[in-house]
């Protein structure tokens, strides 16, 4: 089998030009603080990543491996859609066209360095990642990216947040709503509106002819540890949901898909208090309406009141993935001034693979309790 039919970035002539165009386009540079080199911007977009690995290593138990990773479903999402698109290219032909990537999975066959994974920041473009996964052969490669399997998805789930981020524009009024009533920090873009207000409850919308995006928080009296189970966390959602959220016609509402799956994340060290994240579809009751929702529950630092952070998509002729990343972002973005971010990566080139929160994801049925 040649290159160019294992490795489909060569099979797109347009996507090789699209990368040359884009390294004119962003020929102006700038330099990053406290660093002396001067960096391009990225390209590619967030969601992407290009693998960089031998045609041995790609046909090998590392290609298995690193496929099933990065290619496998997202969850909580109606349709087949990957977790990231991706692009793999041989060492030989890594170059400068492709240097300047979003996010970089270096693959590298190595047995003078120390077997690991080396976290790396800004190391060709401003605001790149690059992972580079070191062993001696092709089978401690693929060991390796399988026991640190959660650690790799999740260093460049928070790169893609972060440029999702840049590339909105706040609501300052919107955003000072959610900081005086929640005590939150959220970045609500410009484009949302205020759709309800209440002393606990708060629903932000962005809507166009064909979808609608929709932030939603709230808050309720946290008292024992039963609070955070998965039934206690959608009934609240459900309870709001009836009496805030209308479906559009007489007597219809929005509620939370009871009869699939729900996709459950446990952080232990979230800003130090612990939280749940929960993914699936939602529905309106009373109307054919539904889609795909992520929420994120914790306790704010008074430790007395549990906060419900939601957003949901309704998008019915389109792909969700690219919706929901968007939502991930704005949720993620979600902070208290006392709290303790600890779920955040440390960056910069690391011999050992680097630590992150410790957390549980398992499938499960909503009913089934903790």
């Amino acid at each position: 089998m040649s290159k160019a039919e294992h490795h489909p970035i060569f099979s797109i002539r347009f996507f090789i030009l699209f990368h040359l165009l884009a390294a004119v386009i962003f020929l102006p540079l700038a330099c990053d603080t406290g660093d002396s080199r001067i960096l391009p911007s990225y390209t590619g977009r967030p969601g992407e990543i290009l693998g960089v690995l031998s045609n041995e290593l790609y046909e090998g138990q590392t290609g298995k491996v690193m496929k099933a990773m990065f290619k496998q479903d997202m969850k909580g999402i109606p349709q087949s859609e990957p977790l990231f698109e991706m692009n793999t290219v041989p060492p030989e032909s890594f170059s400068s066209t492709f240097r300047t990537y979003l996010n970089i999975l270096n693959l590298v066959v190595d047995d003078s360095r120390e077997a690991g994974i080396y976290f790396q920041k800004d190391q060709w473009a401003k605001q790149q990642m690059v992972a580079t996964v070191v062993g001696p052969n092709d089978q401690a490669i693929a060991d390796i990216m399988r026991a640190q399997q959660e650690k790799l998805i999740y260093f460049f789930q928070l790169n893609d947040r972060k440029r999702l981020l840049n590339g909105f524009v706040k609501d300052t009024e919107l955003m000072a709503l959610c900081k005086e009533k929640f005590d939150l920090n959220m970045f609500v873009p410009i484009d949302f509106r205020l759709a309800v207000d209440t002393a606990d409850f708060a629903w932000f919308r962005h809507e166009t002819a064909e979808t609608s995006t929709d932030l939603v928080v709230i808050r309720t009296s946290y008292k024992d540890t039963a609070d955070f189970s998965v039934d206690s966390i959608l009934t609240t959602i459900n309870t709001r949901a009836r009496r805030y959220i209308p479906g559009p016609t007489p007597g219809s509402y929005f509620n939370i898909a009871t009869d699939i799956p729900v996709q459950e994340t446990r952080f232990s060290q979230h800003q130090a208090f612990g939280a749940v994240e929960l993914r699936g579809l939602w529905h309106v009751e009373g109307d054919f309406m539904g889609g795909p929702y992520v929420s994120f529950t914790q306790l704010d630092p008074s430790g007395k009141n549990l906060i419900t952070v939601m957003g949901f998509v309704y998008a019915p002729k389109f792909k969700k993935r690219e919706y929901v990343l968007k939502v991930d972002a704005l949720l993620y973005s979600a902070r208290y001034d006392s709290a303790v971010e600890k779920e955040k990566p440390q960056m910069g080139v690391s011999e050992k693979p680097v630590q992150e929160p410790d957390k549980t994801s398992t499938p499960r049925n909503q009913g089934d309790g903790i």
